[in-house]
């Protein structure tokens, strides 16, 4: 019994992924011993732990993305309290001025937070929110709840996105993907073929079994470039009739 055969270059990144964690965790079941090819079992290891690191690298590059996005909306959000303090301390009514003026030294204090660097701006927001928190009349009867508590949403949701991008960025790999997806696909060939080569010179039902449960994953796989084969070729004939049209 042979291993079906199958295009990776043809997988995207995640479906790559997927095919070879597929394959991994049933040779972790199944037991490298039990296969009798634990060195070829520990160098497929070791490429798809070099592919996952540079898979997660690609996901710290969308964290970065999500970063900015967040820190844009928190900065539009507290130029946009700043504003409304602003408006407080000229507004017509003495008392609503007093109020504002008793924030006075928290907004001179921090400034234009929103000018600096992530990581700054993120601890200059949480103690300048800190401190308006000591200052709860004023800014209830200032309509300023509902700026602080977005602020306080927004502020905490970079911070989770910059924790989670330092803790990838510290195993940050540095070969290519595509460089690594080679390496991957080349270990899983040598021990497939290693496998095949002992059923045929022992025979039993270990080896069988297990590039039988490998078939039905490359059966998904193809699958999936199949169907993908399909849409495109639908999306094309549509393409093609509306230019004729």
């Amino acid at each position: 019994m042979k291993h079906k055969k199958i295009d990776f270059h043809r997988l995207q990144n995640a479906e790559h992924f997927e095919f070879h964690a597929d394959v991994l965790a049933d040779i972790a079941a199944t037991t490298a011993e039990a296969l009798k090819s634990a060195e070829h079992c520990a160098v497929y290891a070791a490429a798809f732990s070099l592919e996952d690191g540079l898979v997660k690298q690609i996901r710290m590059d969308a964290l970065t993305a999500e970063i900015e996005a967040a820190d844009r909306s928190r900065d539009t959000i507290f130029r946009g309290f700043k504003s409304a303090w602003e408006s407080a301390m000229n507004h017509f009514n003495p008392e609503v001025t007093a109020m504002a003026r008793r924030l006075e030294p928290i907004f001179h204090t921090y400034g234009n937070v929103a000018s600096e660097a992530h990581a700054k701006e993120s601890a200059d927001m949480y103690n300048m929110l800190q401190e308006l928190g000591k200052h709860t009349f004023e800014c209830d009867s200032l309509g300023f709840k509902g700026w602080i508590v977005e602020l306080k949403i927004l502020n905490g949701k970079v911070e989770e996105l910059m924790r989670r991008r330092y803790g990838e960025q510290a195993q940050r790999p540095t070969a290519s993907l595509r460089e690594v997806r080679l390496e991957v696909d080349a270990a899983f060939y040598l021990l497939t073929e290693r496998v095949e080569a002992l059923a045929l010179i022992e025979g039993g039902p270990v080896y069988g079994s297990f590039i039988a449960r490998v078939n039905a994953i490359i059966d998904r796989a193809a699958g999936i470039l199949a169907a993908r084969r399909g849409r495109t070729a639908t999306e094309k004939a549509k393409e093609n009739n509306t230019a004729d049209n």
